[in-house]
């Protein structure tokens, strides 16, 4: 029996695939469970436009992803913490720290990618991850509070 899934079964499919099933399992285990439908014509025309609109969409964001990128390479951050006479923070700035201040510069798809706090004063790259790969880099400075 053909079936439409509407979720990811291990072992069986991807969600919006269609699949071939043995007919006790589709009657019994995946349409009573809504885990899939029977593939009709609609169901299966259904299919394929939610995929196409996901296609659509996930085009739409990796373009978002690839101009926000670009765009980190003018975007500087700004940070203040206590430090010392040898330039050493009493705090550091995590990746969190800057993946909160991208979301607030507007950089809404973008991770930072820090392998360690920062812990010292002056300019540091940050590499950030995007969506499929895409890596931008962004230039944060930690100044000391006055």
């Amino acid at each position: 029996m053909k079936v439409v899934l509407l979720s990811t079964i291990r072992g069986v499919g991807q969600k919006g695939q269609l699949k071939d099933v043995h007919d006790g399992y589709a009657r019994n285990f995946l349409v009573p469970r809504g885990l899939a439908v029977i593939a009709t014509q609609a169901a299966q025309a259904s299919v394929a436009s939610d995929a196409a609109r996901r296609e659509c969409e996930h085009a739409a964001a990796l373009v978002a992803a690839n101009a926000e990128a670009t765009w980190l390479k003018e975007l500087t951050l700004r940070f203040t913490r206590r430090a010392n006479e040898q330039g050493e923070t009493f705090g550091s700035v995590s990746g969190a720290d800057v993946t909160v201040a991208l979301h607030a510069a507007g950089i809404k798809h973008g991770e930072a990618m820090l392998d360690h706090s920062l812990k010292r004063l002056g300019a540091h790259s940050v590499p950030v991850r995007f969506i499929e790969g895409t890596i931008g880099t962004v230039t944060i400075t930690i100044e000391p509070e006055e």
